[in-house]
């Protein structure tokens, strides 16, 4: 290398900067510790891709969502959102499209039928519903009763 292509390569910003030391922080400062070190030992070149094998694990965003959603609203909305979202798999493929998940109110889960016939067929599966709800939702216990109502009467 040319002495021009020295002065070049180290005016560039390197991928991972040590952090500023009024940051602060212990982490960071073990980071930056972390990055001095491993620069001695694979040089400038490799420094910057070895730190990401000495820092942190990655973390779930969809962990770090349910944790933050589940602190900001109440029991019953983090319940509610559970089955909504994973009523095709708690109810089944056919009793999933007799009928859907309309809201809860107290302890009652109110599903929508489109038909009132329908609620008179589904009426004796809603044991069976419950004790899946119950079973496949974390905190599904919140959930005590399960009520059929006709399409468009249920609260959202």
């Amino acid at each position: 290398m040319t002495p021009e292509e020295e002065n070049a390569e180290s005016a560039k910003p390197p991928l991972y900067a040590p952090p500023k030391a009024r940051r602060g922080g212990l982490s960071l400062r073990k980071r930056g510790e972390r990055y001095a070190m491993l620069k001695d030992w694979y040089g400038k070149e490799y420094a910057n891709t070895e730190i990401s094998a000495h820092t942190a694990k990655a973390v779930s965003v969809a962990e770090l969502i349910e944790n933050q959603c589940a602190e900001a609203m109440g029991g019953q909305t983090a319940v509610w959102l559970e089955i909504s979202t994973h009523w095709l798999s708690i109810a089944g493929a056919q009793f999933a499209r007799l009928a859907t998940p309309a809201g809860l109110d107290g302890g009652t889960l109110l599903l929508e039928v489109r038909h009132p016939l329908i609620i008179r067929e589904l009426a004796g599966s809603t044991d069976l519903i419950l004790d899946r709800v119950r079973s496949c939702v974390k905190g599904g216990r919140v959930c005590t009763e399960i009520k059929l109502v006709p399409s468009g009467r249920g609260r959202r």
